[in-house]
């Protein structure tokens, strides 16, 4: 290894733990409902159609949203490439509208940025959200286990958030009519930091990951109905740590993919139970052009079963991929929820 890449991983370290030490003492700020539901949205829609399942998979542009080390070798870093571009179009159950995610990845040998841009509306809320990503290579490949990834993404999220509070009180008025429905506009921006790791074959077709979400962040202009605005750092209530692991083997002249990721929240916060999430899929890549998935996970299904309790369900999806380089298309399909990206490799 480098003196280069071993200060590099120095500092990562040294970055982490000044991150936990900041969180350790920061005052607890109420989370918005984004941040929690931004787990649920990932823009990567082979992620999607595997039921959010990939933080080990790193054969999409916008997997960098999964895992921030996957950037690098999902977009052929690995291969000689030089980056990619990538755009995309859909939507879900609360950004009822669109969802456009837009990225570029910029690569060379001593490793990968990418320039993330997604904008979400939908009746209930609007939300831009731009991210930068950076990974590198950590360890190089040993005799036996792959090479290791890092990766940090710095999130910057601008939301506005619209809630319809029922009246059903009676007005004060001369009438004594019920007070009618009112409109609360909650509005924020969010500078949020992820981190995570990548090794290839850590044992003979199986690839793991680790990724911590939502590990440091800080707000400003948190306001309700234009009121008094609050800042302060994040709380833990909404960190989570991902496991993730990778199972590839060629079956009839497919090569086949088996992603599964287990999702920890609450871990690190008193006020909130421990949880646990599980994603995974199966994909199939037919003569390297064609691509079949399906995902399955045990998870809450919408932001309000995050905000109030997790409350589970079974939650099923589909998706399709056409690769004849140097473009990419992919689909996804779920419940009350569609997406497609088309992806440029240059």
């Amino acid at each position: 290894m480098t003196k280069r890449k071993i200060k590099t991983s120095l500092y990562l370290i040294a970055g982490l733990t000044f991150c936990l030490a900041v969180r350790a003492e920061a005052e607890t700020v109420h989370d918005t409902l984004f941040r929690v539901y931004s787990k649920l949205t990932p823009r990567s829609v082979v992620s999607r159609s595997l039921a959010g399942s990939g933080s080990a998979m790193p054969h999409s542009d916008f997997q960098g949203f999964i895992n921030p080390a996957l950037t690098m070798t999902g977009n052929g870093g690995r291969a000689g490439g030089a980056g990619t571009m990538a755009m995309g179009y859909g939507w879900d159950e609360v950004f009822d509208k669109v969802i456009l995610p837009f990225g570029m990845v910029f690569i060379d040998n001593n490793g990968a940025m990418g320039v993330y841009y997604s904008y979400l509306n939908g009746e209930r809320s609007t939300v831009h959200d731009a991210m930068l990503n950076f990974s590198w290579e950590m360890f190089k490949q040993a005799e036996k286990p792959g090479s290791v990834d890092g990766g940090l993404n710095i999130r910057y999220e601008r939301s506005k958030w619209r809630h319809r509070i029922e009246g059903g009180g009676v007005d004060d008025g001369e009438n004594g009519e019920e007070s009618p429905d009112r409109i609360v506009n909650v509005n924020a921006s969010n500078l949020i930091l992820d981190l995570g790791f990548y090794q290839r074959q850590i044992l003979p077709g199986i690839d793991f990951a680790f990724v911590f979400t939502n590990l440091a962040g800080y707000r400003w202009n948190n306001t309700i109905d234009g009121g008094d605005k609050a800042s302060g750092w994040f709380g833990w209530r909404h960190c989570s740590m991902v496991a993730g692991m990778l199972y590839t083997f060629p079956m009839w002249g497919a090569i086949v993919r088996i992603p599964f990721d287990v999702e920890m929240t609450g871990l690190f916060s008193k006020a909130s139970p421990s949880s646990y999430i599980m994603r995974t899929g199966i994909e199939a890549q037919i003569a390297q052009i064609y691509s079949v998935r399906f995902g399955y996970a045990r998870s809450p299904g919408s932001f309000a079963d995050l905000i109030a309790d997790f409350h589970y369900k079974n939650l099923y999806y589909g998706g399709v991929g056409i690769n004849v380089r140097p473009v990419k298309f992919d689909f996804f399909i779920g419940t009350d929820e569609f997406g497609a990206t088309a992806t440029y490799f240059y």
